[in-house]
């Protein structure tokens, strides 16, 4: 069943083409979808469309429906174009022409966006809770072996003495940024499009305010060309979050694989986080850390096809904005999955107090020997050329 359907002719490979494996996204999709066709509903029935005894038998064919999808006992049939034409065949299959009517009021254009946004927001909840799961993990190293002392990096060598306190705390502070970026995105897209249309306006009105308040969003959109203009663009923005965030996972890897590495050994990576060699017996090999720090690369090429696929479009829906939706699905696991594996790594971490101890050099102090001149009243130059001159002539020995 497509909702364009008519009496003209049309190529199936063309629109099969068209749909360019829509159907089996939207199946993410339909839960917030039936949703949002509630609250819509609602909004037909304050507006006189549909009566009382309608809305009752809508609401309840909707939430049946969306029992089924999440339970995966609903799947879009062939026939299905898309989560909103499965949505208004079940209605009409159920309810006839009370299922008929449960589009008046609304384009896909204006439904799709709800129930994405419906998606995103549950989604990027789910993430902020699973940055800040982190965070507490990290605190709790910072809080158990904070005091331990080892050699921090510049340049991948040996600077200055640090803390495992300051280290995670480090991390604690970047990944509250990405949650506040995040939040950022929430605020923009926590916004009912619903009653725009295709994107300018409908002959008929209903109240959008009604309708937001039902879906827990709020604010609506005032303008149904920016409606359309926002789709991707959202996405563009969420994305450049959830890289922030697998940015700081990036390196968060990066430093767990260095630091864990046998000839430094400061953290002790659990041997259950590892996995071996089918050659070599020794080995146990951080590979779940390894894929984390890739998968920044994967998500900012991401960021970067959403941004690209939909540049040079004039106001307005393009089906062009629909090959980002497998994107943006596709980011949100990733974000998810490897914020939870790095929950994993660093809750199970251990400190090795012996290995710390001895990246404790006499080089990393030599900073602090130089300020020790300076508190005595040599200015600092002076006091760096004769600290490096005295160990670089030692050194040279």
């Amino acid at each position: 069943m497509k909702l364009w359907d008519k009496d003209v002719a049309h190529d199936e490979a063309a629109s099969a083409f068209a749909a360019a494996g829509d159907a089996k996204l939207d199946e993410r999709l339909l839960p917030y979808d039936c949703v949002a066709s509630i609250a819509h509903a609602k909004g037909l029935n304050a507006a006189g469309i549909i009566d009382d005894n309608e809305l009752s038998m809508l609401t309840d064919a909707l939430v049946e429906l969306r029992e089924m999808a999440l339970k995966g006992t609903f799947s879009l049939s062939p026939d299905d174009e898309d989560c909103h034409s499965a949505i208004e065949r079940f209605l009409v299959e159920r309810l006839g022409d009370t299922g008929r009517k449960i589009h008046t009021c609304r384009s896909r254009n204006d439904q799709v966006l709800c129930a994405l946004r419906l998606c995103y927001i549950d989604e990027l909840h789910h993430i902020v809770d699973s940055i800040l799961d982190l965070i507490g993990a990290l605190q709790d190293v910072a809080d158990s072996r904070g005091d331990v002392s080892f050699a921090g990096h510049t340049h991948t060598r040996k600077a200055m003495p640090t803390t495992v306190r300051d280290w995670a705390q480090g991390y604690i502070g970047v990944l509250t940024d990405s949650v506040i970026t995040i939040e950022g995105v929430l605020r923009l897209i926590r916004s009912n499009p619903l009653g725009t249309g295709a994107g300018y306006g409908l002959p008929i009105h209903t109240d959008r305010r009604l309708v937001a308040d039902e879906l827990g969003l709020p604010s609506i959109d005032v303008n149904g060309i920016y409606s359309q203009l926002s789709r991707a663009k959202h996405e563009k923005l969420m994305l450049s979050g959830l890289s922030s965030v697998m940015y700081d996972l990036n390196r968060l890897a990066s430093d767990l694989i260095l630091f864990s590495h046998p000839d430094l050994g400061y953290f002790v990576i659990d041997t259950s986080m590892t996995t071996g060699s089918s050659i070599m017996p020794q080995k146990t090999n951080p590979d779940a850390l390894e894929v984390i720090r890739g998968y920044y690369s994967v998500i900012l090429g991401n960021e970067m096809q959403v941004a690209t696929v939909t540049h040079n479009l004039i106001s307005g829906y393009h089906r062009d904005v629909q090959l980002t939706k497998g994107v943006v699905f596709s980011s949100l696991d990733t974000v998810s999955s490897s914020l939870a594996m790095m929950g994993r790594v660093v809750s199970t971490l251990a400190v090795s107090e012996s290995a710390c101890e001895a990246s404790l050099s006499e080089e990393i102090f030599l900073t602090e020997k130089a300020y020790e001149l300076v508190r005595q009243g040599v200015p600092f130059r002076t006091a760096y050329q004769r600290v490096a001159n005295d160990y670089f002539s030692r050194k040279g020995k």
